[in-house]
């Protein structure tokens, strides 16, 4: 059997983290509107925004390795089999993506 599994759930992960970090940064760069509060709710860390963005990023990997499964069969099982909470949060994300501009 090919370990795969681990690796995916790992790659998944630290994509996501990434991804969320860099739409926090991009997010901090945007131009400040006044506030009520005197933090814009838009750039702090821990709100809704970074919770897309994290379900966001936890997709791209397993959505590539969907696209590049045409060339391993041991891919598209480890994908299959192990990461059923990751590919269906990925398989949602892209449908609502889809939607989105319907």
């Amino acid at each position: 059997m090919f370990p795969f599994g681990l690796q995916i759930d790992g790659f998944s992960y630290v994509i996501a983290v990434a991804w969320s970090w860099a739409r926090y940064v991009k997010r901090l760069r945007m131009p400040v509107r006044g506030s009520a509060r005197g933090v814009h709710p838009v750039r702090a860390f821990f709100c809704k925004a970074t919770a897309a963005d994290f379900s966001s990023g936890i997709c791209i990997f397993p959505l590539c390795g969907l696209g590049t499964s045409v060339f391993s069969d041991q891919l598209l099982e480890a994908l299959l089999s192990r990461n059923r909470l990751i590919l269906s949060t990925a398989g949602v994300t892209a449908l609502f993506a889809m939607v989105e501009d319907f």
